[in-house]
């Protein structure tokens, strides 16, 4: 069984192109998306390695990401005063492609 990544994130769109990004970046890695926690929660029998969590889904939710925060980026629209000292990853979803590409590797 393949290690598995999870997007959690209300804009499909915006699921679905990372969704893409990472399926082409690594090979041997089952990328799932959904677009709530409640969804994602119904589905939590897979190996999941790492999550890319909406920054408003993790806020709304902290307490079921707090145990995950090494393995956990947060997705958000430029900085995010309160994560500089949350402990989670976070990855600015406006940045110039190449830096996205950059900071997912």
């Amino acid at each position: 069984m393949d290690p598995c990544f999870a997007i959690i994130d209300r804009n499909t769109l915006s699921y679905m192109a990372l969704r893409n990004v990472l399926q082409d970046m690594f090979n041997h890695v089952d990328v799932f998306a959904y677009n709530s926690v409640e969804e994602f929660i119904r589905d939590s029998n897979r190996h999941f390695v790492h999550f890319f969590v909406d920054s408003e889904i993790l806020f709304s939710n902290t307490d079921e990401f707090e145990m995950l925060k090494p393995i956990t980026t947060v997705l958000t629209e430029g900085k995010n005063p309160h994560l500089e000292n949350s402990g989670f990853l976070s990855l600015d979803t406006t940045m110039s492609e190449e830096d996205i590409m950059d900071s997912l590797m």
